[in-house]
């Protein structure tokens, strides 16, 4: 769907780009797309658990040993990880910024707000986004999912978590 302009009457918004794990970094490279076409920009960010830097950064010696104690289900190795990439793009090198928008000059975009899971090999990735857009002079709050794996809203309404994640949500837009 092509978006119109906010200055014609009963222009379409973009709305908030959300996404979770490498959706958001389809929500991101939306919202930079919008930015580079002088297109309405969305009025927030709502990333989860984004994975949009690769390689992924390292986790802290903290995590990394709590991490070890975790099933290799709820884990993602670095072998994984190139996986993932390779799967959705095609390969490890020369990724284009659509793909892995967090190499990308993040200015120009909106207020974010970023979800993360304690328990996550991929955590680095979204407090790297964090840092990046604070950087850029943007709002950003992020929300830490304490004793969460990545993806956890995906495992029933039965973890506190699930319904505490949307509630931060709803907060970054009421300001």
């Amino acid at each position: 769907m092509a978006l119109a302009h906010r200055s014609r009457p009963g222009a379409l918004r973009p709305g908030r780009p959300r996404g979770a794990s490498a959706g958001a970094a389809l929500a991101l490279s939306t919202a930079l797309r919008l930015r580079d076409r002088d297109e309405p920009r969305p009025d927030a960010l709502l990333p989860a658990y984004p994975f949009v830097h690769f390689p992924t950064p390292a986790l802290d010696d903290a995590t990394a040993a709590a991490m070890r104690e975790l099933p290799a289900l709820l884990r993602f190795t670095t072998g994984s990880i190139e996986d993932m990439v390779r799967k959705c793009v095609g390969r490890l090198t020369g990724l284009p910024a659509d793909a892995m928008p967090g190499a990308t000059q993040l200015d120009g975009l909106p207020p974010t707000g970023i979800v993360l899971a304690e328990h996550d090999d991929l955590r680095p990735s979204g407090e790297l986004l964090a840092r990046q857009r604070e950087e850029t002079g943007v709002p950003v709050r992020t929300y830490h999912a304490a004793g969460m794996a990545h993806g956890y809203p995906n495992r029933g309404p039965s973890l506190g978590e699930v319904d505490r994640s949307p509630d931060f949500f709803v907060s970054v837009l009421s300001g």
